[in-house]
């Protein structure tokens, strides 16, 4: 028969009815666990409605709530990993800087020899050549050979700054230039003799 009873309400509600898949919702918990911005106080999920508000709240969210509001980050995160790409792309794009030219030519500060005129008592000189160790030059040889070759004195000794130079006696600057390229292999091109105390020009112009 049509006929509804209060019979049948009692059998629908025992066998679950008036629910799509035959299960009954779960009641909520109590206390509910609701998470705050840091920054407004309001749930995350209301920061938004605030435009000037949630400018300030974005760092707070991204750090503790990203998944809150994932079209947004994850654009963000897409946006700088772009700009990575780009930048090392077009770090490896650049050419590497052209090596200048002249070669041979001498740098500040790279060792040089300096070859000078000392004035001793009376009307006594000595020629003083400074830096030649810079060259791996054997100072003791060099002595010994200007001493052969000219008929003069030398000898190595040290001057105020307590660096070893070669002392031979009389003039001989241009020769011992001479020397130092030809027998012990020193650049020319760092070759210097001083003309007097604050002139200093290349021995091989």
């Amino acid at each position: 028969s049509d006929r509804f009873d209060m019979s049948d309400i009692d059998d629908i509600e025992s066998t679950g009815g008036g629910s799509d898949n035959g299960v009954s919702p779960a009641a909520p918990k109590y206390p509910l666990d609701v998470m705050y911005c840091g920054v407004c106080g309001l749930p995350p999920e209301y920061c938004e409605f605030d435009a000037k508000m949630f400018e300030r709240c974005k760092p707070w969210i991204k750090s503790h709530c990203p998944e809150v509001y994932p079209e947004l980050f994850d654009e963000a995160d897409g946006t700088a990993d772009d700009m990575d790409k780009l930048e090392v792309g077009d770090a490896a794009a650049k050419p590497a800087p052209k090596k200048s030219g002249g070669a041979g030519k001498k740098k500040k500060g790279d060792p040089e020899v300096t070859i000078a005129l000392s004035a001793k008592k009376g009307k006594k000189s000595a020629t003083v050549v400074t830096g030649a160790h810079a060259f791996d030059v054997n100072l003791t040889d060099l002595a010994k050979l200007c001493k052969k070759r000219y008929s003069c004195g030398a000898n190595v000794s040290k001057d105020a700054a307590q660096i070893e130079t070669v002392e031979i006696q009389g003039d001989r600057r241009h020769e011992v230039a001479e020397v130092l390229a030809s027998e012990f292999q020193v650049p020319k091109p760092a070759i210097y003799i001083f003309e007097d105390k604050k002139s200093k020009v290349k021995a091989f112009p």
